[in-house]
């Protein structure tokens, strides 16, 4: 597209007002540090203890627990919180190594207080270890200054990423280096050098330096330009336009992806979703596999992914929304018991744009989003797992859901589940709690709630399966997995119409202006070729 698709130019969108810069504090309470491993050989390590100092006694040591930090060539981040350091006694950047039998050396290194960029060289050219020929420490001759901008390649250092659609509101999700002014430009042509600045931003360490520019009230059926600037910088970013998505009620066709389970370092299978242009994606779980408790490390783990390409570039121009399973939540097969379990959902706030997580009284990723006549249904399955004996999702959850499906008008309702719905699963599914999803069922039929659709992801392989409840009609549950990691075996599956092994994603299309409204599946391999196509209709669903 190249514009609007009206006969007159629509007006421009009204600017935002810019809150302005935060007030960073004589005293340090956040210090975050960023540091690159030169790419050379034999330039990365896992084993030594590196530390950074402010002063002689104020150090910090550089891990995050779980991963293999100081790779050759990549970047990793550190927050420390409560520093209680004042500026005025900061005399000196330094990088220690106190246990160094294999050497590291760093190009770069950067670093923020509260978020304010303070200090970036990108000439450091050290061994850091403790064999003879290594340095044990290394200690900036011009202390805290800036050589550099940033030692990303961009202050931009993740996204842009399309957020949930919803209606007249667009989401665009970014990752800075720092604390930095962010302005999104949005214009109904190309050429943006008049388009105001519709949205402002300030992200902040507390954040990991993500944030969310929203921009609401958007005219129906235009297409909107955008792009960022940065500290005033325009990026001249080259992406597809925004157009708002369809308003609540609007009937008509809706087609959108979904998947689940992306693990290998390779994933092209995004490239081949791209191709197909749906209108939005729907992430069903094991979207990184951290399998951990630990904020800093689990972190690590969305940044590795969002600059992973080809999926890097597809969630730029792809509307996204999300739900978690056991290896984004804190790990394999576990439950809400966890003590540790709010670091995975700071997290996944940080680094997904879906517009609501839970509600004021109950926390979680669930939440209800509305595409034109078609609504989903996000739900937590982890979160509140086991909380309460013999629940997935706690009973605030369920009443949540309930409500929101007495509440909903849509002809089509696709209830999201990173676990599978079948009585047929594991014990890691729904199948350990039937009870539950069978009240859940029953509710759905004696309520006479229409048009409910199961989609899930977990369990790496694709199937298509109708269950019959034991109160009710047949429900169509759709699964989606894996994207790209190892496949399951359909020999461990059974009572379903079709199964596929390997990498696979499933394309949804329904069409809701029809009298009795249409719903086809497609599971696509990772190449792109359609393995099966399921269609049905409204009348033909539970409800």
């Amino acid at each position: 597209p190249t514009g609007s698709t009206t006969d007159s130019e629509p007006p421009m969108l009204p600017p935002a007002v810019d809150p302005g810069p935060p007030e960073f504090p004589d005293t340090i309470d956040t210090l975050s540090v960023a540091v690159r491993t030169a790419d050379v050989d034999n330039a990365g390590t896992d084993e030594n203890v590196l530390s950074i100092c402010l002063t002689d006694g104020v150090c910090r040591v550089l891990n995050i627990p779980d991963v293999d930090d100081f790779r050759r060539g990549e970047i990793d981040v550190y927050h420390f919180r409560d520093l209680g350091l004042p500026r005025a006694e900061v005399d000196r950047i330094e990088l220690r190594s106190a246990d160094g039998p294999n050497a590291w050396r760093p190009s770069c290194l950067e670093v923020r207080f509260d978020g304010e960029p303070v200090y970036c060289e990108d000439t450091i050219d050290v061994w850091l270890g403790t064999d003879d020929t290594d340095a044990t420490s290394w200690e900036d001759p011009l202390g805290v200054h800036r050589a550099c901008e940033t030692c990303y390649d961009s202050s931009l250092t993740h996204g842009s990423m399309r957020g949930a659609p919803a209606g007249d509101t667009a989401r665009i999700w970014v990752r800075t280096d720092a604390t930095r002014s962010v302005g999104l430009r949005m214009g109904p042509t190309p050429d943006l050098t008049d388009a105001p600045v519709v949205a402002w931003a300030y992200p902040r360490p507390d954040d990991d330096f993500t944030a969310t520019l929203e921009v609401q009230d958007l005219p129906a059926g235009v297409d909107w330009f955008y792009d960022l600037q940065i500290d005033g910088q325009a990026l001249g970013l080259e992406r597809d336009p925004v157009r708002a998505a369809p308003r609540s009620g609007s009937e008509g066709p809706v087609r959108f992806a979904f998947g689940s389970c992306a693990r290998d370092e390779q994933q092209p299978i995004f490239a081949v979703i791209d191709q197909l242009d749906p209108a939005f994606f729907l992430f069903v779980g094991d979207n990184h596999y951290a399998d951990s408790n630990q904020l800093d490390t689990v972190r690590w783990h969305y940044r590795r992914f969002r600059r992973h390409a080809p999926r890097s570039r597809f969630v730029q121009d792809t509307p996204t929304l999300a739900t978690w399973d056991d290896h984004d939540f804190v790990g394999n097969n576990t439950n809400g018991e966890d003590p540790l379990k709010s670091n995975s959902l700071q997290a996944f706030s940080e680094y997904w744009s879906n517009g609501s997580y839970g509600t004021e009284k109950t926390p979680g990723v669930f939440g209800r989003h509305r595409y034109g006549d078609v609504e989903f249904f996000m739900l937590d399955d982890r979160y509140h797992r086991d909380v309460e004996p013999g629940s997935m999702l706690g009973t605030a959850q369920k009443a949540w859901l309930l409500d929101a499906l007495l509440d909903s008008d849509a002809t089509f309702k696709f209830l999201v589940s990173g676990s599978v719905w079948t009585e047929l699963g594991s014990t890691d599914s729904w199948a350990a709690y039937l009870a539950e999803r069978d009240e859940l069922f029953a509710a759905i039929d004696e309520e006479d709630i229409e048009g409910v659709v199961l989609l899930s992801g977990d369990i790496h392989r694709s199937l298509v399966r109708w269950i019959t409840p034991t109160q009710g009609a047949p429900i169509l549950e759709l699964t989606s997995s894996p994207l790209a990691t190892a496949p399951g075996s359909c020999d461990n599956a059974r009572g379903w119409e079709f199964c596929y092994e390997g990498n696979s994603f499933l394309e949804v299309e329904v069409d809701t202006s029809l009298e009795d409204p249409t719903l086809v599946g497609r599971v696509y391999d990772a190449a792109g070729v359609e393995l099966h196509r399921i269609e049905t209709s409204r009348s033909l669903l539970a409800g």
